[in-house]
């Protein structure tokens, strides 16, 4: 037979039972999704918006796009590759294209850049050519120069207070331009 006090005890069990909050299961979900989206924010993905005409014709003043950050973890930006970059000396987060890699001489001769002496084929620059020369420039280990495709009106590495841009300043790559749906395209 059972004792009252045993009774007592399964009876306080059972209400405690009944008393659980039924927001516990989703609060549980909730909590995971936060926990997922926060990790993939960091360390997968993560959305930025263009700001200002250096990017133009391929990107505009806001645009967003989707910017991945897991090829970086095995190498470095590819030549072309738009990327989302700090600039050492402002705050902000800049969306440029890779010209020149590491080791590479940079050269704007006659308004063409130059790759080690080889002109580059540059689809991007919509004028085909630069206002003003630069002068030939070696880009540094462990970092890439980057220039905006509107080669004319951007402010980058050529710019003495920018200049190369570290690989640890470098935060990622677009993947796809996700704003505005109308333009929804992926990356090249």
């Amino acid at each position: 037979m059972e004792s009252r006090q045993s009774r007592r005890r399964n009876r306080r069990t059972e209400d405690r039972k009944e008393y659980r909050s039924p927001l516990g299961p989703y609060l549980r979900t909730i909590l995971v999704a936060v926990v997922i989206a926060l990790l993939l924010r960091t360390l997968v993905v993560f959305a930025v918006a263009v700001e200002g005409p250096s990017m133009e014709p391929t990107l505009h003043t806001s645009d967003v796009v989707m910017v991945e950050k897991v090829s970086l973890y095995f190498g470095a930006p590819n030549r072309m590759d738009i990327v989302i970059v700090e600039y050492p000396n402002r705050s902000g987060l800049f969306v440029k294209r890779v010209i020149g890699l590491p080791g590479e001489t940079l050269e704007v001769r006659e308004g063409r850049v130059y790759v080690d002496g080889t002109p580059l084929d540059d689809p991007y620059n919509p004028d085909g050519t630069m206002a003003r020369d630069m002068e030939p420039v070696t880009v540094p280990p462990g970092t890439v120069f980057v220039m905006g495709d509107n080669r004319n009106h951007s402010m980058d590495s050529r710019d003495e207070t920018v200049g190369p841009i570290p690989l640890e300043k470098v935060r990622g790559k677009g993947l796809v331009l996700i704003w505005p749906l109308n333009k929804l395209k992926i990356l090249e």
